[in-house]
């Protein structure tokens, strides 16, 4: 009721682009794992979005799909299947957030077939990283841009002003043909945009960094960190 209400309210004010933010239970466990009680979840956050807008789309970021949202119960059913599967098809995108750490489409039989966004963040709160790992980044973007729920790809943005080179590249990959992007090449490239012309000092230096710090490089203050071992 809070949340029809809050709606109907907002659309009066500003209209709607029919999407909408909800994460429940982010970094919180809920009253219960049970799937039934998820799929109730589920429901009726759809619900109370198509009550105020048919066309709403629910947009989930999967950050909070930790382990537990992960184990099975005696029938075989996870709290996560439970929740995607209450929600009609098409109806629910899942922002499959830090895919350069950990890309949670590869499991859960492709996240139930619910439509998903590969996603990167690079930069935790604002805790700068050194590293922009681009070789790995453009091989996971050309094996996910296939797959048949697959939306596209973004950046979750947590902090800016670090490491644009990555961000470029990510957002213009879907452009090439079938997604595939040597990011050798690619760094060249953006070296030669990056100084107005071809230059082969700057090209030189562009390639160093790739090879040498964005690829293998440290990851700031949280070097060795992995948030998903």
């Amino acid at each position: 009721e809070i949340q029809k209400r809050f709606l109907q309210t907002k659309t009066e004010l500003y209209g709607t682009d029919h999407c909408y933010a909800a994460d429940p239970f982010n970094e919180i466990d809920p009253p219960s794992w049970a799937p039934d009680f998820m799929a109730s979840g589920g429901k009726g956050i759809y619900d109370s979005l198509a009550a105020v807008d048919p066309d709403a789309i629910w947009y989930q970021m999967t950050w909070t799909f930790t382990d537990k949202w992960l184990k099975k119960s005696t029938d075989g059913q996870t709290p996560l299947r439970a929740l995607c599967m209450a929600v009609p098809k098409g109806k629910m995108v899942l922002i499959d957030y830090v895919c350069e750490e950990r890309e949670m489409y590869k499991k859960n039989d492709g996240l139930y077939g619910a439509t998903f966004i590969w996603d990167y963040i690079g930069n935790y709160g604002g805790n700068t990283y050194f590293r922009a790992p681009l070789s790995s980044v453009a091989k996971k973007i050309e094996l996910a841009l296939p797959v048949q729920n697959c939306a596209g790809v973004g950046c979750a943005l947590e902090g800016v002003a670090c490491n644009p080179e990555v961000y470029e590249m990510i957002l213009e990959q879907p452009w090439h043909d079938g997604g595939v992007l040597d990011d050798k090449q690619w760094i060249a490239n953006y070296a030669a945009r990056r100084a107005g012309r071809y230059d082969p000092a700057v090209a030189k230096a562009w390639e160093i960094i790739r090879n040498q710090v964005l690829n293998p490089g440290p990851q700031g203050h949280r070097r060795g960190h992995n948030h998903f071992k």
